[in-house]
């Protein structure tokens, strides 16, 4: 039972609770940008602490010192939306992972690019508990082979996003490999902590297949957090391999300028809209 009854304000309140659903965790400063963009981060903060104070969503900690919160649900908060989620072949809403769950939703959500091209995204969450049926993609992207971080079909193309905080066996990524081959993907993006993962990946990645020809790109976190889509790909020289201009975007030099991680921001109050706090995660920095 709720310590503190609220009146939701809808349909705010339970696209926020879809949201933190989704992506399984967020921060303050991601959903002020999403859902409070005509008023201050303040208001945002105030009304997700009013969700928590009713048993709604809370706050976990990453670090030792507390000082970096991310926001999850809490089951009455699942139970809130559970009727409006399509049927679910597997019932549930927390994060096992609660640091690679925010990196995966940062780089997922970390474009610049016309909202309008982006037809359809879909989350790791979604991929593991809604039915397939209900999923709205081709068929041939499911697979029990594997599952990637997330998806996202874009003009007329479908791209898959992992996330990688540490290395798995090679012939984990052989199996990632066969699962990829003639799927149907443009490109897999892959966000890695420094360029020997990246190499290692992509080797076993493509163990047999043709390595020229691969749709696996890769960029590094300490890339992305600076600019965005806009980080350069590692393993080529190509000055146009940024998930950007893949997406056949120009890249705008003010937005790479003002680009600014919310997603990665895990301050739980972030009154100064300057400031920015990254999540730090081993492997993950310099």
């Amino acid at each position: 039972m709720s310590r503190y009854n609220i009146k939701l304000q809808v349909p705010r309140d339970h696209e926020i609770l879809m949201y933190i659903w989704k992506w399984k965790v967020s921060t303050t400063a991601q959903i002020a940008k999403k859902f409070f963009k005509s008023v201050s981060v303040q208001s945002a903060y105030r009304r997700l602490m009013k969700m928590k104070k009713a048993n709604l969503i809370e706050t976990r900690c990453l670090d030792h010192d507390g000082g970096a919160h991310v926001w999850v649900l809490r089951r009455s908060g699942f139970e809130v939306i559970q009727r409006q989620l399509p049927p679910l072949k597997e019932r549930g809403f927390k994060s096992e992972f609660l640091s690679h769950d925010l990196i995966v939703s940062a780089f997922h959500q970390g474009g610049q690019i016309n909202d309008q091209k982006i037809a359809k995204t879909i989350s790791e969450q979604q991929l593991r508990r809604i039915e397939d049926e209900f999923l709205e993609v081709d068929e041939n992207l499911l697979s029990s082979l594997h599952r990637p971080d997330g998806i996202s079909k874009i003009g007329s193309f479908w791209y898959a996003f992992e996330a990688e905080l540490s290395i798995k066996r090679s012939t984990d990524y052989e199996l990632i490999g066969e699962y990829y081959e003639d799927r149907g993907y443009k490109n897999v993006f892959w966000l890695v902590p420094r360029k020997s993962y990246a190499l290692r990946i992509f080797k076993h990645l493509n163990a047999n297949s043709n390595q020229e020809m691969s749709i696996h790109k890769f960029y590094l976190y300490k890339d992305f957090i600076k600019i965005g889509w806009n980080a350069p790909e590692i393993l080529s020289d190509n000055p146009l391999g940024s998930i950007t201009t893949i997406l056949g975007e120009k890249p705008d030099n003010a937005c790479i300028k003002a680009y600014k991680p919310c997603g990665l921001d895990i301050r739980k109050y972030p009154v100064d809209p300057k400031a920015c706090k990254i999540l730090k995660v081993a492997g993950f920095s310099d």
